[in-house]
């Protein structure tokens, strides 16, 4: 986090209104991590799980992220605006696009949100093949 680095961060998200979800707010909080944009409701954390490889088996990764509190947030249950306040950049993952068309709309609404801030927007990629299977049934 760029909080160790002596820089602000402000994470904005949806997590599990559950102590599960307040635990995972409070251990970037404890970190330095501004998370007063973020938001609680209904769904579970989502997670994955890594199987660490051995000698010619390589490791494999289980993401298990369908019906989590973030993959059905929408885009309306954020205000991007108060958050980008102040903010010297948007930084989003494509990650949150592969969650599905709603994750998709989540992010553009933060991108525009960012310009109209007049915020410089970062966007990595972060390809996860196992990720876009939520596109199955609805490809855009």
């Amino acid at each position: 986090m760029d909080t160790a680095m002596g820089h602000g961060a402000r994470f904005v998200s949806k997590v599990p209104a559950n102590a599960l979800g307040d635990k995972a707010r409070a251990a970037l909080a404890g970190a330095g991590v501004d998370v007063q944009h973020f938001v609680r409701g209904e769904g579970r954390m989502g997670l994955y799980f890594l199987e660490v490889g051995g000698s010619l088996r390589p490791s494999a990764i289980t993401y298990d992220r369908a019906g989590s509190a973030f993959a059905t947030a929408r885009a309306e249950e954020f205000d991007f605006a108060a958050a980008l306040q102040g903010a010297s950049l948007f930084h989003i993952s494509g990650i949150t696009a592969a969650l599905g068309p709603g994750g998709v709309d989540l992010a553009r609404a933060g991108i525009r949100a960012a310009r109209a801030a007049g915020v410089p927007v970062s966007f990595d990629c972060n390809f996860r093949e196992k990720l876009w299977g939520a596109w199955a049934s609805n490809p855009r």
